[in-house]
């Protein structure tokens, strides 16, 4: 179901359904009638027994509202609930209790931390909320004396006097603030720091150890991400308590210092008390539409017009349309479904409690409250005899939006208390995580083969499916290894080979069936002792991010002569030699982590200055080959005379034959000594010298044995290397004959054909774009290229296809007033920056975006990489599109940015901005995003975001612009595309996107 908040203040048509009584009375009878079928079949099923299955749970019944064309659906036990935010229903006592508990621990272990640097920072925050309270309190006073020296109701002497010390307690409040500013800012670099680095490391150590089971449950994964989406959760959770207590004291010292002046005798006590309690009514209105439904159109005569609409204008259908005449009864069905329509509302229910409060609700009456104060003691010296005191009209009217605004601002902070607690329990649930695989009590290798050279495998009927997939791995796999062999594994791509190295080396257990490691049960092993024995090199291997001294130390960290053992490894591996070659050698980073960046502010000039500094941070260029080798390294160096096991997924996939054959020959000389694995689908001559060859299909072995007995029977594994045979003999004469092309044709075409479109653009890159100059030939050709590119994008054509999207380019006709604000159509606007306004898809709710842009060489911070600080400000700006359109005035600013650089993000490419609306509560919109590569689909950046609407932004009453801007649909008639990509003016809804 989908959370949304809809107002029921309005007129609308409550029917309750009148089907559910007449469903339910239709499922009894149903029942009845097939009691006894219902009773044979459950026998059948439960092998005779008469016990039932469990029973699955009933689908839920709904209750209906209409709300114009919309048809909304409550759950009919929901019931109703008094104006409270939705998560409290969700806490009942205990979780209560325990969140409470987890709160009080939670404080106290970040108090052990430091507790001098947390009291100084906890007492700065409850000073400084004191503060302005002290300052109104010396305000009203220094009113007072104004009135009572013009009076003359005070003798000079006295004025002086109290003038003196009214001055005297500014002076002390002004330095005290300052003082409190400078501890405050201080003491919470300090806490921050360690209370980050504090749960960070216990973070670590438990993500860490999780085996791979865990990591792949959702439920478990979902509480990970909440307490690590950022770069410290338990640091802003501490910051969240911290605001609330500053608050509340807030809130406390203008009730206590003020309590005379907002109740007091002058007749102003009633706006003083309205004004502690007006934020609380109007927070509780604001919740009071807070409902589960879920909502649909389901009025036809619009479904029609929306289907008639899209016959007429999208050009798709112009040929069957003008071939059977067509145009008239398309226009006459339109008109008649427009007619039967009415006046019927369109507007989504999810956003009418912003505009639909009747003629005069409580947010209009809200806005008076500054002004009525004022007015009722004006009124009042009007109408007294007496006469009334000007500083007591001005003190009312100071007081009480001084009461008001730090009630606002406690309830605002307030709001997320419950998801404060909740992220807290996450945080020590996940802390307290076990590492998912039960450990045995066996230390490997146990007492009775200590002395034995290599390790005994055998599966028995094992069975095995991933926990995120539907259909198993493996089905009762069972063979042999025996000590010392050399085994290989084949089969087709997908058949449960890796899956059988993973459960060898139990990073899973098996569904069903028994693993024998010499044999006992390999659940009988501590898992620590039977990995160490074990060397694995996995076909997605990956390169550590450090030094390639250090990446090949990874294989054996204890290593008594670390220097001489990773030489020798890196000459076993291969990788010797081209390690040489580099500049640095062993001490090269390959992928060092970029953290430098220039600023905005550097021309061209600049940034060639600061060149030298970013070449440091450049990731140095390897072949697949070379990679391997490197992984092939750090295997040898985990070679020991503890090592029982060897095993290798694909390890020679991307080496040549003269390598592949090199290693195979080293391995090899290690026969006898330990057991070795080879996984692989490629038949060669490591097959013919494997003492056993284990076929699998579809996760279960269907032929065993030597190369030659397999080749004898003439099955599976016979068809399988005779066609990879055939295929070797094939490309040799193709080989030959592109060496005679070469001898006699031309070079460049050969060497063309053989580099994938990539690699080719990285060894002959293509031009430099012109300089970034307007109404130059060169820029307009290299933009009108592009643009042509854009439109025949594969994606750009898919997008144009979906249903209940639209198309827009708001960048383009932007007011030049507003150019000098925005990066994207500003700054960085033109040729070899951002040549093309960016394409605009989005769907009609506004609930999600995606955005194609295409980047340039002069964006880049170091050589062919878009700048970092560039992609977050592209993210950015176009998060706060999706944000802006689903807040109420369509005003909000930027109150978090959390950005995730996940990969190098390449130039002179187009990228896709991805962004979703995750949660939109009043003023609060919460969005996240990705940037990634057309061409690859790769993620290059993710980030998430809080809009913030300003409290007062109502008042600027600039929805129609602001919706203009940015390319929305409304109410006025806009331009569409349709699936062909050509371009038609349409009438469309004022909907969900407003």
């Amino acid at each position: 179901m989908t959370v949304l908040t809809s107002p029921l203040e309005d007129a609308t048509t409550l029917t309750t359904l009148t089907k559910l009584d007449s469903h339910l009375s239709d499922v009894d009878s149903v029942k009845s009638g097939s009691e006894t079928d219902e009773t044979d079949k459950l026998k059948r099923e439960n092998n005779g027994s008469d016990r039932p299955k469990p029973v699955p749970q009933s689908k839920p019944l709904f209750r209906e509202e209409q709300r114009g064309i919309w048809t909304l659906y409550y759950t009919v036990s929901e019931g109703w609930k008094v104006p409270l935010p939705t998560l409290v229903y969700e806490w009942n006592t205990g979780k209560i209790k325990s969140a409470l508990r987890d709160l009080w621990r939670f404080i106290r272990e970040v108090f052990s931390l430091g507790p001098l640097a947390l009291t100084i920072y906890f007492a700065s925050w409850i000073v400084s909320s004191i503060l302005p309270s002290l300052r109104l309190k010396n305000d009203s006073d220094l009113l007072n004396l104004a009135e009572k020296a013009l009076a003359g109701r005070i003798q000079r002497t006295e004025a002086i006097t109290e003038f003196r010390r009214i001055v005297i307690e500014y002076v002390v409040a002004l330095v005290v603030g300052y003082v409190v500013r400078k501890l405050k800012t201080r003491s919470s670099s300090i806490v921050e720091r360690r209370v980050a680095l504090h749960f960070d490391t216990k973070l670590l150590s438990v993500r860490s150890r999780l085996e791979l089971g865990p990591t792949e449950d959702p439920a478990i994964e979902s509480k990970i991400s909440r307490v690590t989406g950022y770069s410290s959760e338990a640091w802003s959770s501490l910051s969240s308590i911290i605001d609330i207590l500053s608050s509340t004291g807030e809130v406390i010292a203008i009730a206590s210092i003020l309590k005379g002046q907002l109740i007091s005798p002058e007749g102003v006590n009633l706006f003083g008390i309205w004004a502690l309690i007006s934020p609380l009514v109007s927070e509780l209105h604001g919740h009071g539409d807070g409902k589960v439904f879920y909502a649909k159109i389901t009025n036809q005569n619009w479904i029609r017009m929306e289907a008639f609409s899209q016959l007429g204008n999208w050009n798709c259908y112009k040929k069957e349309i003008l071939s059977s005449g067509l145009e008239e009864y398309i226009n006459s069905e339109y008109a008649r479904a427009m007619s039967k329509l009415g006046d019927l509302t369109t507007k989504n229910p999810a956003y009418v409690w912003s505009s639909d409060e009747g003629w005069f609700g409580l947010g209009e009456f809200s806005q008076l409250l500054d002004t009525v104060p004022l007015l009722f003691c004006t009124w009042s010296a009007v109408h007294s005899s007496s006469g009334a005191s000007l500083a007591a009209m001005i003190r009312t009217q100071q007081t009480s939006s001084a009461a008001r605004s730090a009630i606002w601002s406690l309830l605002f902070k307030g709001r997320d208390l419950f998801s404060l607690f909740r992220t807290i329990t996450t945080l020590y649930e996940v802390l307290q995580m076990k590492p998912g695989i039960e450990d045995g009590h066996v230390i490997y290798p146990d007492e009775e083969h200590t002395d034995q050279k290599g390790m005994a495998i055998e599966f028995k009927g094992v069975s095995f499916g991933y926990p995120s997939a539907p259909n198993k791995a493996l089905n009762n796999l069972s063979f042999k290894i025996e000590p010392g062999q050399l085994c290989v594994i084949v089969g087709e791509n997908g058949c449960g080979k890796s899956t059988t190295i993973n459960l060898i080396n139990r990073l899973y257990d098996c569904n069903s069936g028994e693993i024998y490691i010499d044999g006992r049960p390999i659940r009988d092993y501590k898992v620590s002792t039977l990995r160490a024995a074990g060397n694995i090199m996995y076909q997605d291997y990956h390169h550590f991010p450090f030094t390639i001294k250090e990446n090949i130390l990874m294989g054996r960290p204890d290593s008594e002569n670390p220097d001489i053992d990773i030489e020798n490894a890196a000459k076993l591996g291969g990788a010797y030699d081209f390690i040489q070659k580099l500049p640095l050698g062993l001490e090269t980073n390959l992928e060092p982590k970029s953290t430098g960046y220039a600023s905005i502010a550097c021309g061209e000039s600049d940034q060639e200055k600061f060149k030298s500094i970013g070449e440091i941070e450049k990731p140095v260029k390897l072949s697949g080959g070379e990679w391997q080798r490197l992984a092939i390294s750090r295997t040898y160096m985990k070679n020991s005379e503890k090592t029982r096991l060897l095993c290798y997924d694909e390890p020679s996939a991307s080496l040549d034959p003269k390598a592949e054959a090199d290693m195979f020959e080293r391995l090899r000389n290690l026969r006898g000594e330990k057991t070795m694995i080879f996984v692989t689908h490629r038949f060669g001559h490591l097959t013919k010298h494997a003492d056993l060859i284990i076929y699998i299909s579809e996760g279960s072995v269907i032929e065993q044995g030597t190369h030659k007995s397999l080749l004898a029977q003439g099955g599976e594994y016979a068809k399988m290397y005779n066609i990879q045979s055939e295929a070797f003999t094939a490309r040799s004469r193709g080989v030959a004959a592109a060496l005679l092309a070469v001898s006699v044709g031309s070079a460049s075409y050969v060497a063309g054909s053989l580099y994938p479109p990539t690699t080719l653009q990285l060894i002959n890159p293509p031009p430099a774009p012109p300089a970034p100059t307007f109404g130059t030939q060169e820029a307009e050709i290299y933009t009108a290229a592009l643009e042509e590119n854009l439109q025949n994008l594969p994606l750009t054509k898919e997008l144009r296809q979906r249903q209940g999207w639209y198309e827009s380019r708001p960048y383009q006709n932007y007011p030049e007033e507003r150019r000098r604000h925005s990066l994207t159509s500003g700054t960085l606007r033109g040729p070899g920056k951002l040549a093309l306004p960016p394409l605009v898809f989005a769907k009609e709710d506004e609930s999600e975006a995606i955005v194609i842009i295409h980047v340039g060489r002069s964006l880049c911070g170091h050589d062919g990489i878009v700048h970092g600080g560039l992609l977050a400000t592209l993210l950015d700006e176009t998060l706060a599109r999706n944000a802006i359109l689903n807040l109420p005035s369509k005003v909000g600013v930027t109150a978090n940015l959390s950005v995730n650089y996940r990969a190098p993000a390449r130039a002179d490419q187009f990228i896709t901005i991805h962004t979703r609306l995750d949660k939109a509560n009043g003023r609060k919109v919460t969005v996240s995003g990705t940037i990634a590569s057309v061409e690859t689909k790769e993620v290059l950046t993710e980030a998430t975001a809080l809009f913030i609407q300003p409290k007062y932004a109502h008042l600027l009453n600039v929805h129609g612009e602001v919706e203009k801007l940015l390319g929305a649909r409304n109410n006025t008639t806009s331009q569409e595309v349709g699936p062909d990509g050509a371009k038609k003016q349409v009438k469309v809804p004022q909907e969900a996107a407003v």
